[in-house]
């Protein structure tokens, strides 16, 4: 689990970045607070088989249409 605890910590700092880029850009950060929110849970979610992690791209702040 610790080595899923590192890649998670990379991916959420990365994640905070992706938060703060839609927010200072005037758009929806939903996607991006989502996905912080699944790393966050990342741990729990799979403390039985952390093998079973399947790391989700992030979603890149996008205009609405």
């Amino acid at each position: 689990m610790g080595e899923v605890r590192e890649i998670r910590n990379r991916l959420l700092v990365e994640a905070d970045r992706l938060v703060n880029k839609a927010e200072d850009k005037g758009l929806d950060s939903t996607p991006q607070r989502q996905y912080r929110d699944w790393l966050r849970d990342v741990p729990e979610t799979y403390k039985d088989n952390p093998e079973a992690v399947e790391w989700k791209e992030p979603p890149l702040p996008q205009p609405s249409a």
